[in-house]
């Protein structure tokens, strides 16, 4: 993992300070406590350029329950669309696709 941020940092890729422990994992404050020394040791980001994202109050979200994946490959279809196409209309291009993810997916489930 050194080797990793090592090179990372040397490339010049961001390096965020450790964040509020976190893991779905039991017994992992070992872990915790070295990954959490090596991204400080190589950090460079400052944590200043984004406030809140070290927080108490944090909210963990499981995915949607039903056909996750499908969802994200519609998402991904309507990004691509508007990054494409400048002249697109995305709240169009998200109407076809909400009809399309209600028709196929939800209102068969």
């Amino acid at each position: 993992m050194e080797d990793k941020l090592k090179a990372s940092s040397e490339d010049g890729k961001a390096i965020i300070t450790p964040c509020v422990p976190f893991s779905i994992w039991k017994d992992t404050e070992e872990i915790l406590t070295v990954t959490n020394d090596l991204q400080a040791k190589y950090a460079n980001v400052s944590p200043d350029l984004w406030p809140g994202i070290q927080t108490d109050d944090l909210v963990i979200k499981p995915e949607e329950p039903v056909n996750c994946q499908e969802l994200y490959d519609l998402l991904d279809v309507a990004i691509q669309k508007v990054l494409i196409d400048e002249a697109s209309d995305p709240q169009a291009i998200l109407d076809e696709l909400n009809e399309k993810f209600q028709t196929t997916y939800l209102d068969v489930a």
